[in-house]
């Protein structure tokens, strides 16, 4: 019985640091004047310096009703970018944009917009970005 015990408890821990990881952080931010909806803004997985710098510039260049940034480096532990596999890596990204700034692009102009507004974080730091990018009637 002991034994079981211990088993289920391992198993609900291991539940239990799952959900702690996947969890999405959210904050709602309310815009500059009452004409602007409230912006979503969600985080997964370590939030450092180039995190927090990426999710600035892109909430400042453009009027977004949601960004969603999610640390990849993790996954990449051991390749290039990430070669130490440290849990504070900020080196692959996955960000996901809904802003009507992209009405009327295609697909690549939408990630060439991007690109310039992150130009330094990748010629620097950033070794991937993997994007997501839509208008609201598209979201």
């Amino acid at each position: 019985l002991a034994g079981e015990v211990g088993r289920d408890m391992f198993a609900a821990a291991g539940r239990a640091q799952a959900l702690r990881d996947a969890f999405l952080w959210s904050v709602r931010r309310s815009g500059e004047s009452s004409f602007m909806p409230a912006m979503s803004t969600k985080t997964k997985g370590h939030v450092g310096p180039v995190a927090q710098e990426i999710l600035a510039k892109v909430e400042k260049a453009f009027e977004c009703e949601s960004v969603s940034l999610e640390n990849q480096s993790h996954l990449h532990a051991g390749h290039t970018g990430n070669p130490t596999g440290a849990p504070d890596a900020e080196t692959h990204f996955k960000l996901r944009v809904v802003s009507d700034a992209f009405t009327g692009k295609r697909l690549l102009q939408r990630h060439r917009m991007i690109n310039e507004v992150l130009q330094e974080e990748l010629k620097t730091t950033v070794h991937a970005l993997s994007l997501v990018l839509k208008t609201t009637s598209e979201k």
